[in-house]
């Protein structure tokens, strides 16, 4: 997903319990900083929501240069 904090809300609003808000996460060597969070669902399931990433590293700077 494209906006964590805003899926974390719309979550909240449809009955979700905060667990985990919205931060910064460091992700493998070297680190890849991602936001994410977490909510209990209404049924009690534990629900993620993670940016998208594109974790390909080597591609990613060969994409930025051709923009």
């Amino acid at each position: 997903m494209h906006d964590v904090e805003d899926i974390y809300q719309r979550a909240l609003a449809h009955g979700a319990k905060a667990y985990v808000e919205p931060d910064w996460i460091s992700l493998g060597e070297p680190a890849l900083r991602v936001r994410n969070a977490l909510v209990h669902s209404p049924n009690g399931e534990v629900i993620e929501f993670l940016e998208e990433v594109n974790f390909d590293r080597s591609s990613s700077s060969s994409s930025l240069s051709s923009t």
